[in-house]
């Protein structure tokens, strides 16, 4: 099972810049990996040096000044000029973009304030950085702009404007709230969320820095995404899946990213009283093996995690909830770090000092499965697997580990074996069994069912060796490993996840 560990409280000192920590970065240098926060309260940077089982260490600050390009910084990018380190920063209330110049170590050394250019550098909120072939592009978003615009990074700290792509009437650019790039192997790509035109533009880039449209979701035609905030990619076996955040509707909702940047609705989930992301504000997602999981937070005080499947659902895991020493009241930033198999989640808060450092523990990661052979069946392994079934009449065995075992549309019998297992039965309209449920250990997964919010809903019959859970025309057939009958007052709201 999933579980965070708080690490340490990154506040006081000589960590000058703390208050209104609104974006993170990360890089490696000689090996070693470095934090970067920024704060759009008193425009500082500061840079941290990571190393696993370890509280993140202060190693160097930069103040915010008139020319360091970072009042009310709002993203950065770490990259390099001509082999040189630098961080790229957006402030959103500055008129002037900088570079801030790094060592060899990763720490800071000065900035450099880029002369004017025509196009205007003021008021930058997102930016990206991607390189192809030997050219540098930095794609970027304006307050209250209409459209994004491409610049070339000079080899003498310049900047030189290349393209510009303007919002019209059938695209979602105006007020760009979010932006990430991503590439699929064959193309590079780059989407965007607006939270004015609740919707995301999917775009592609050329070498000479030309960005394309390629496809454009409108949220508030037949989605229910209202104010989209925040996008993140994430790659699940062999597909590719865009996960987007809103803060207006409280959801997220996942695409399926085609071969040309198209985007094919897969999930969504919305903020229960189960979760902690209403009013989303920040997301990130972590690829392990074929597994991935995503990490979102709002203003509801803590963060969720969630597994995505191959199919593109999203599976709840667990929550962490703020406490009066954390700092995950209003989310501002989250940023997870593979620091040598130590997964380290770092958070701040839009309104309080500091960053919480968490040690995230996923379990003991098995594999994915699906059903093979005649019998149609799939066996797991000695870890926390993850088994799908398909549209056959399927047997799933997850065996010993903590599982999660998702039933195909059809009749099914799951197996959980030893762990603490999740049960995730779809709407099928079918008859379910479930071989071997541990009360108070297993956990039945009913979010897929439309308009259930609590077992109130349910109607729960004993058996002679179980139970019959009955959802409209759905039902689960449970018999329990001991062979007892379960009533309905054998079941509480931690026995399910709706």
């Amino acid at each position: 099972m999933a579980s965070f560990t708080l690490r340490a409280i990154l506040t006081g000192g000589t960590f000058t810049h703390s208050y209104g920590i609104s974006s993170f970065a990360v890089a490696s240098f000689q090996g070693e990996l470095m934090l970067y926060s920024g704060s759009a309260t008193d425009a500082g940077l500061s840079a941290f040096h990571l190393e696993a089982g370890l509280a993140a260490a202060l190693s160097s600050e930069i103040t915010g000044t008139s020319a360091s390009g970072t009042l009310g910084v709002a993203d950065m990018e770490v990259t390099d000029i001509g082999g040189a380190p630098v961080i790229t920063p957006a402030g959103r209330y500055d008129d002037a973009f900088s570079y801030l110049r790094l060592n060899m170590a990763g720490d800071f050394v000065d900035s450099t304030t880029v002369p004017p250019i025509p196009q205007s550098t003021a008021a930058l909120t997102d930016l990206e950085i991607l390189k192809i072939g030997t050219d540098t592009f930095m794609i970027a978003g304006r307050d209250n702009a209409a459209g994004l615009d491409v610049f070339s990074l000079t080899t003498s700290y310049g900047l030189s404007h290349v393209s510009s792509l303007v919002d019209d009437i059938d695209t979602t650019l105006a007020n760009v709230s979010d932006l990430v790039k991503f590439n699929n192997g064959t193309s590079h790509l780059l989407f965007a969320t607006s939270s004015i035109e609740h919707g995301i533009t999917s775009m592609s880039i050329d070498s000479s820095g030309n960005l394309t449209v390629v496809d454009v979701i409108d949220g508030m035609k037949g989605y229910g995404i209202y104010q989209a905030s925040r996008v993140a990619t994430v790659e699940v076996g062999n597909k590719d899946f865009l996960i987007v955040g809103a803060s207006g509707s409280n959801n997220l909702t996942v695409f399926e990213i085609g071969l040309d940047g198209d985007l094919i609705y897969r999930d969504m989930v919305w903020d229960s009283l189960d979760t902690r992301f209403r009013g989303v504000t920040a997301l990130e997602t972590i690829s392990l093996g074929d597994r991935a999981f995503a990490l979102v937070g709002g203003s509801d005080g803590g963060l969720s995690l969630f597994e995505i499947g191959t199919d593109g659902r999203l599976y709840f895991m667990t929550n962490v909830v703020d406490t009066a020493a954390t700092t995950l009241a209003s989310v501002s930033a989250i940023k997870v770090v593979d620091v040598g198999g130590d997964l380290q989640v770092f958070v701040s808060g839009a309104t309080e000092s500091g960053i919480t450092q968490f040690s995230l523990d996923l379990g003991a990661i098995g594999s994915t499965l699906t059903p093979s052979g005649p019998s149609s069946t799939a066996i797991g392994s000695p870890g926390d697997d993850f088994l799908m079934g398909d549209d056959t009449r399927n047997s799933l065995w997850g065996m010993s580990g903590n599982d999660r075992i998702v039933d195909g549309a059809g009749i099914d019998s799951l197996f959980g074996g030893a762990g603490a297992d999740v049960f995730v039965f779809v709407a099928d309209g079918m008859y379910d069994r479930i071989m071997d449920y541990q009360p108070g250990i297993d956990r039945i997964d009913l979010s897929d069912f439309d308009r259930l919010y609590s077992i109130a809903s349910l109607q729960i019959v004993p058996t002679v060796y179980g139970a019959r859970i009955e959802i409209g025309s759905d039902a689960i057939l449970l018999e329990t490993l001991s062979g007892q009958s379960l009533t309905a007052a054998d079941f509480s709201s931690t026995s399910f996840i709706f």
